[in-house]
């Protein structure tokens, strides 16, 4: 009596669940040209706020990458089992990714805001606005005409009351200077000069979005979302105001541009 034709194959009764997800995460492989050309109108309609931008992020990115995460999690699961360890731990390893990828970036996303808080404080309240302005005027470049250059922000010929800023990104251009104070992929703070009088010569120009001093403006991208009202936003900058801090010019004018 052949005895092995009566036992249940138990090699392929150990792989079955991991062949089961390995067949059902595949589908995504499979549909992903499709899904990540959709990704694409993911921002298309109004960013409401910053939490929903950042959700957008993190599903836009997960199926954009979604082919190189299945395959580095076939590759664990297979050294996994390998490696002697249970089963059913092993089948974790297909779900640890998507736990880590949209827990991880959400918790450092909360830690940011504290972060992007501090440079607000920094370039609203605690920066001499007039010296930083006569800084930008002095490294204008009046003969670029309509072209503009990138300066490297470590750069020593700098005046220090921008470098200690620690731009993330300058440009500068015939009548104007743009700092990029911060940038991540959901915060950016950027404050624009411009050479004298080049206001009222350009008054149908997005100039920005508060007016810090004449000829100077300040903008960041919490000012586009959808549920932000630009009153009710700077409202809400000025409550950031240190108590160790005298009210700057801009509380009294709040002078805002529409986009």
């Amino acid at each position: 009596m052949n005895v092995e034709s009566t036992m249940p194959d138990k090699s392929k009764r150990k792989y079955r669940e991991g062949y089961i997800l390995a067949f059902v995460f595949g589908i995504g492989v499979v549909l992903w040209p499709i899904l990540s050309f959709g990704a694409i109108f993911i921002f298309d309609s109004p960013i409401k706020n910053r939490d929903d931008e950042l959700h957008r992020c993190l599903v836009a990115y997960f199926i954009w990458y979604y082919p190189l995460t299945y395959f580095a999690t076939l590759l664990v699961y297979s050294i996994l089992l390998k490696a002697g360890i249970h089963r059913w731990l092993c089948c974790l390893a297909w779900v640890l990714p998507i736990v880590v990828y949209f827990t991880f970036p959400t918790i450092a996303g909360w830690k940011n805001v504290e972060q992007v808080d501090s440079r607000r404080i920094e370039i609203l309240y605690r920066t001499n606005h007039v010296a930083l302005l006569a800084a930008c005027q002095k490294i204008m470049n009046p003969a670029a005409g309509l072209e503009y250059t990138t300066i490297n922000p470590d750069d020593p010929t700098l005046p220090a009351t921008i470098t200690v800023l620690k731009p993330h990104s300058i440009i500068v251009g015939s009548d104007f200077v743009t700092i990029s104070v911060f940038k991540n992929a959901i915060d950016r703070l950027t404050v624009v000069a411009y050479s004298e009088n080049y206001e009222q010569e350009h008054q149908d120009r997005h100039l920005g979005q508060l007016q810090l001093i004449p000829e100077m403006w300040y903008s960041e991208s919490a000012f586009d979302y959808q549920n932000h009202s630009h009153d009710r936003y700077i409202e809400q900058l000025k409550a950031m105001k240190p108590k160790d801090v005298p009210a700057p010019a801009w509380h009294q004018s709040s002078q805002t541009l529409l986009p």
